[in-house]
């Protein structure tokens, strides 16, 4: 059977690992490493860099580098890098086009299929995107399975005792919360709940806006060097409260020097409106679960955003119990996604295993009560998936002749709080208010896509549409020409990627530094240079070695 791999597409970093040798195995990127900047940058010559070396540019070229695109999937934002143009779906494919060469120059094969992880409360619009997303990058998607399932998926292999578990998943952009119980081989999804736009950025977003409140900084006004520099610095200094207990930047903003220094204790003071935000889903799932906290066996803690020490211990506090680390936040995803691929592929080891899943939200169309207009779920949230669910309705007036279906997503009453996905008009026959009647189908799949089915009762005419909104709704037409237009654009080579990457890391660095010393790493950075167009390959390996040592030191 074809080779099936799984990524976990980030808004921070990204991975892709395959099931291999009976179990899940993470792959490597040219430099060695499983986790790969979910950033894009565009060189002067107008080739594409993906991962760390587009990173380091996020501080010298700002104007082309882009990260964070996929807070955007399902949006019709556009990012210009350049003198070109891209849709947050562009972005992510060549994200997706990267991992996807790491995987055939480790597995030695070409690879079509692949299994992408979405958080569990990406609505349809986005899951949508990610799928155009998988399209773009030349590959076949075979399901999206939600981050927290994924994980879940993992740690059942890790540890196959029959429990409840809760997978408390904060993510780079993301935050999700599910309610899942394993027994006999089969792991069940009870409830998920979540915010789209709750992360570890908006950790690192906080810091930013308490410094430049701090020393006086308008940050409307800093360049986009200055505030992704600025953001770097901060976002190290968050990191580094992981093992100490304070932590110091030095930056340098419109010539001018600022030192700022952050304790553990100011880290909780500041974002304690954020942590605040993190209890409202973890509620919601374990009521929609009918499971009361001390049910649970345990607590996963998932995400690389669940390192930051003040997460571990809001869960400690929330649930009276330490969270579970047995394995790594960073990449448990990506290794569940690889073990559902090795389900698919019908690998020996899993063929006892069975995964089941709900829909996050739900999903329901607008009737008339009262001359008032409300909101009629169809499928509630947390019902089991794969689903199909059919209401009938009738007309609200005399001699209606058309009935507009209008399709939402959410959990209000009131039909405008929710997220309107699409409509289905259908023909009826004109007669009395209440005569004339439809039947409307809801069928929701695992991979939280919604088909719509519109029968008239009378004349049996039934009008179908598959939800596809947004900028994910593209004709076959324009999304061929999207996959030409980006396979036109050069990926820098893989084989030659490590070379790059320590040369934007050298820029990034020269621009940081003054006198003396930057007049040093220049005379480093051109004999580097020089040596790289020899072509000479143990030169260039013995070169590599010394110019990546000097900029660790």
């Amino acid at each position: 059977m074809q080779e099936i791999i799984g990524i976990d597409l980030g808004t921070t970093n990204s991975l892709v690992a395959a099931w291999r040798n009976g179990k899940a195995e993470l792959i490597p990127n040219p430099l060695g490493e499983f986790l790969t900047p979910s950033v894009v940058s565009v060189d002067t010559a107008g080739i594409v860099l993906v991962g760390q070396a587009a990173k380091e540019r996020l501080i010298t070229h700002p104007e082309i580098t882009a990260g964070q695109f996929k807070r955007l999937l399902g949006t019709d934002k556009i990012t210009k890098l350049g003198k070109r143009k891209f849709s947050p779906e562009e972005l992510s494919a060549l994200v997706l086009k990267s991992l996807k060469q790491d995987a055939e120059a480790y597995l030695g094969t070409g690879v079509k299929d692949v299994i992408i992880s979405v958080p569990a409360y990406f609505n349809n619009q986005q899951r949508e995107a990610t799928k155009l997303a998988g399209i773009l990058a030349g590959l076949n998607v075979v399901r999206l399975v939600n981050e927290p399932t994924a994980a879940a998926l993992a740690y059942g292999m890790d540890d196959k005792t029959e429990s409840k578990f809760l997978v408390f998943d904060l993510g780079g952009g993301t935050f999700d919360v599910s309610v899942l119980e394993y027994f006999a081989g089969v792991m069940e999804v009870r409830s998920s709940a979540g915010n789209n736009y709750l992360g570890g950025e908006d950790f690192t977003e906080i810091l930013l806006r308490q410094f430049c409140l701090e020393n006086s900084i308008d940050k409307n006004t800093l360049d986009p060097s200055e505030r992704n520099q600025l953001y770097l610095q901060l976002d190290k200094c968050k990191i580094k409260l992981s093992t100490e207990k304070s932590s110091k930047i030095k930056v340098n903003i419109a010539g001018k020097d600022y030192s700022w220094q952050l304790t553990d204790s100011k880290f909780v003071e500041i974002t304690a409106g954020l942590v605040f935000k993190l209890k409202d889903p973890i509620r919601r799932a374990l009521q929609d679960a009918n499971i009361k906290s001390n049910q649970l066996a345990k607590i996963v803690l998932v995400g690389g955003a669940c390192k930051m020490p003040i997460i571990g211990a809001t869960v400690t506090k929330l649930f009276g119990k330490f969270p579970d680390w047995g394995l790594n936040p960073d990449t448990v995803v990506a290794l569940g996604a690889a073990t559902l691929a090795g389900m698919k592929m019908k690998a020996v080891e899993l063929k006892e295993v069975v995964l089941t899943d709900v829909s996050p939200y739900t999903l329901g169309t607008s009737t008339l009560c009262d001359n008032e207009l409300r909101f009629f779920p169809i499928i509630e949230r947390n019902m089991l998936v794969p689903i199909s669910r059919v209401e009938r309705f009738c007309t609200a007036s005399d001699g209606q002749k058309k009935i507009v279906v209008d399709i939402y997503q959410g959990e209000s009453l009131d039909p405008e709080q929710n997220i309107k996905l699409g409509e289905v008009a259908i023909k009826v026959p004109a007669a009395p208010e209440g005569e004339q009647k439809i039947d409307i189908r809801f069928t929701y799949d695992v991979n939280g896509i919604l088909e719509v089915e519109v029968e008239a009762v009378g004349t049996g005419i039934v009008k179908r549409h598959v939800i596809n909104q947004g900028t994910s709704g593209l004709s076959a037409q324009q999304i061929e020409k999207k996959l030409q237009e980006l396979q036109k654009l050069k990926i820098h080579p893989r084989e030659n990627y490590k070379y790059k990457n320590i040369l934007a890391k050298a820029d990034r660095m020269y621009q940081e530094l003054l006198s003396e010393e930057r007049d040093f790493l220049a005379r480093n950075i051109m004999a580097f240079k020089s040596i790289l167009e020899t072509q000479v390959p143990t030169d260039i390996d013995r070169a590599y070695f010394s110019f990546n040592k000097l900029l660790t030191e």
